[in-house]
């Protein structure tokens, strides 16, 4: 058997960081990526690399960018992810997340000022 690399290790380490984050088992992004539920197994153990076709669609599928999948990277204030799963929501559905923001960003507000006045 082949010794891992690890980067391998590293890579697979931050996949299965951001497939869980999505809340995603092995099973359900496999069928995602339209690979083997054992092909993504291997990866997340490190005991498989990654192609660049590959790691583009992960980095799609799981909102994550292809620097953090590589090197456990994550731009804070980066607000695509976010962006990108509101697009997907129904209509419907965005006043109510509009709604949400609104009052935990007023939530927020509130509390700010009370640490203020104290």
């Amino acid at each position: 058997m082949a010794e891992k690399k690890e980067e391998n290790i590293q890579i697979g380490m931050h996949v299965k960081q951001a497939r869980e984050a999505a809340r995603l088992t092995q099973e359900r992004l496999a069928e995602l990526l339209d690979v083997t539920a054992q092909y993504i197994s291997g990866v997340e153990r490190g005991a498989v690399g990654l192609s660049i076709p590959i790691l583009l669609e992960l980095s799609s599928i799981l909102l994550v960018s292809c620097d953090f999948i590589l090197l456990g990277e994550a731009d804070i204030s980066d607000v695509s992810g976010v962006a990108s799963r509101l697009s997907r929501l129904p209509v419907e559905h965005i006043k109510n997340v509009e709604d949400i923001i609104d009052r935990y960003v007023e939530g927020i507000a509130i509390e700010h000022s009370k640490k203020q006045k104290a």
